[in-house]
């Protein structure tokens, strides 16, 4: 299972969040252009990202949904 968090609300603070779940599970989206979403995903979550090591941030961003799609026999190159 994968969890993508909303920019607040109850999904605050990120780095809590990713710290007490499994590796894998916190990845990145972006709602853009809805109200959800930031006009600049990546910057925003640059600035709410950084207390996490650079392993966990490599999973947020790419690494699990990699995973993911490669279980599911359409590995991303």
């Amino acid at each position: 299972m994968r969890a993508t968090p909303l920019g607040g609300g109850n999904d605050q603070p990120i780095v809590k969040i990713t710290d007490e779940s499994p590796d894998d599970m916190i990845v990145f989206s972006s709602d853009f252009p809805h109200f959800e979403g930031f006009t600049d995903p990546m910057g925003h979550y640059t600035v709410a990202l950084v207390g996490l090591s650079e392993k966990q941030a490599k999973q947020f961003y790419s690494g699990s949904i990699a995973e993911v799609f490669s279980r599911m026999g359409d590995p991303i190159v």
